[in-house]
Formats: structure tokens, sequence, C-alpha cells
């Protein structure tokens, strides 16, 4: 045993190697993915503030109000979106990239930030795709690697702070053989959901529903369904709905050993 010490020892002070962190982080990045109108947006809000929140969609529009009312700061970095008809597309998308991942640096390493939102991560992985193609379809699967790389890179950043990272994902209609199954699935990144710590899907009920545990929710209700956990695959298909559907919540189901004080 004091033999295995000392070979351990060794590969510690050669300063490459150091002995896994047992503290607990609380944070979570994570997906949250949902079809139109579901309450993305108002999900990612009740993260804890300051908020900095990268809006490429339209989703803040008669949400944000709510929390500003509450007294939460939400800092919002507005993202153009390319015009794909342009004949300069490429170049216009790889400075709006540029600009985007130096923005999101330097909330990175501001220590008064405790959540970041990108809405939507589908629409910035349309960026890239377009600072590297100049265009979105056609493109050759042996072509995406240096692009995945880059995305990879990018959304891994926030795993080196203590910041949540909320990715608000878009749902595509999901084919078999050109034929529509009549499911939904993630649009955008297909690494995504290796990526992040859990996949969220909130929903608002157009009919009433009953819950495995016999709880009935009305029509119009909110809830969340944790859709794949890998801190805590026991979460996995959970439903949290009523004041429980919220990030401080969700995430203190997620992160064991944390409580949603820690989220607030």
């Amino acid at each position: 045993m004091a033999s295995q010490n000392a070979q351990l020892e060794s590969l510690l002070k050669g300063g490459q190697f150091q002995r896994a962190d047992k503290s607990i982080i609380a944070r979570l990045i994570c997906a949250v993915a949902a079809r139109e109108k579901q309450g993305k947006t108002h999900f990612s809000l009740t993260a804890p503030g300051p908020i900095v929140h990268f809006n490429a969609d339209i989703g803040l529009e008669g949400v944000v109000h709510k929390f500003l009312k509450e007294g939460k700061e939400i800092l919002v970095y507005n993202i153009p979106m390319p015009q794909t008809d342009n004949k300069n597309v490429e170049k216009e998308a790889a400075k709006i990239w540029e600009d985007l991942d130096k923005a999101v640096d330097s909330v990175l390493d501001n220590p008064a930030v405790r959540t970041i939102v990108f809405d939507t991560a589908t629409e910035i992985w349309e960026i890239v795709r377009l600072a590297y193609f100049g265009k979105l379809s056609e493109i050759k699967p042996h072509h995406y690697s240096g692009v995945n790389a880059e995305f990879r890179r990018f959304l891994k950043k926030a795993y080196k702070t203590d910041k949540n990272l909320i990715l608000i994902q878009k749902m595509k209609a999901e084919y078999v053989n050109n034929n529509r199954t009549g499911e939904w699935e993630m649009a955008g990144f297909s690494d995504t959901p290796f990526i992040v710590q859990a996949v969220i899907h909130p929903f608002r009920v157009d009919k009433p529903m009953k819950l495995d545990d016999e709880t009935i929710l009305d029509k119009g209700e909110f809830g969340v369904r944790i859709f794949e956990s890998r801190h805590n695959p026991n979460a996995n298909g959970m439903v949290l709905y009523g004041m429980m559907a919220t990030f401080p919540f969700v995430a203190t189901t997620i992160i064991e050993g944390t409580d949603p004080g820690m989220y607030a």
C-alpha cells in the first residue's frame, strides 16, 4: 500500500495529474427542448440571476416582464441572424460568431453572472454552420469535423465555471425513411444531449392528464419532465409541476446534495 501511494504521489508531483474533486458544484448545464409556446423561455428565467440572455429568437417578448417586476436582473445580448440569401453570408456569419464567442467569454469571466441562456442554441448552431460553409444544406458529413469540434468547445467552456448554462432547443418532426413517425426530436447540434448534464422538456397541459402518482393536471397547467439526467438517472421521466416546475427544484432533483436555496 505504501509503495502504491508513493507511485501515485510521483504522478501528482509532475503537475499533469490531480486527485478527483469530490466537492459538489451547485450549477446545472442543461438543454431545454420543446415545441413552440410550451414555456421554454419562462422556465429558463426561473434560474438564479443575474441572467445573461443571448437572444436570437422572439421568446423573451411577453415573458421577461414578469421576472423584471420581481426584481430579477436580466441582461440581453441580441444576436443578429445572418441573411442566408446574402452572397457574403459566410463572412457576415463569421463576424457574428466571432463577436458572440468573445461576448460569452466575457460573461463566463464575470463573477456576478449566475446563469447564461442561449435562446436558441438551435439558431446559434445555424450561425456557426453558415460561418464555416456559407449554407445550411448539401454539406457532406465528413466536412462537419471542424465545425463540430468548434461548437463542442464553445458549449463545454461553461464546465470550467460555476455558472448555470441553459440551451433552449427547438424541436423538429422525426422522420424514418422519409416518413414522419408522429414524434418530435431535438433540432440543432446532435451532440448536445451528450454534452449537457440534463435534458428538460417543459410543457403546457392541453387537456387534463393523469401522472403516475395519480395527480391530475388541469388544462393550462405548466410542468417540466426530466427527460435525461446524467447525474441522477433515477430522475429520468420525473414530472414536476406547479411551484416545483422551476429551475431551482429541477436542479436540486438532478444535482444530489443541493437544495433550492443554492439556486435562488
